[in-house]
């Protein structure tokens, strides 16, 4: 699947420290810390969806180093953030 950056989404916004979502890697899981009911998409820099969970985190064992885009949807808001491995 090709990553939709025009998806229809109430706002799209960059994971910072001024939102409620934060993206935390730890050991081999990208883990996304919010108080809201969040589902993520790791997508590669082609926008190709690589991986996808209903969870608030995703296992990035098997995962090469390089750049990435994790899409973080919870029912608020869709954060967009590049994140490199």
């Amino acid at each position: 699947e090709i990553l939709d950056f025009w998806y229809a989404t109430d706002g799209i916004n960059n994971i910072n420290s001024e939102n409620d979502l934060s993206i935390k890697i730890v050991g081999k899981e990208l883990i996304a810390e919010t108080n809201d009911v969040c589902n993520l998409r790791l997508c590669n820099n082609y926008g190709f969806t690589i991986r996808q969970s209903s969870s608030n985190r995703i296992n990035i064992s098997s995962l090469s180093k390089g750049v990435y885009i994790i899409i973080a949807r919870t029912n608020k808001e869709t954060y967009i953030k590049k994140i490199i491995l």
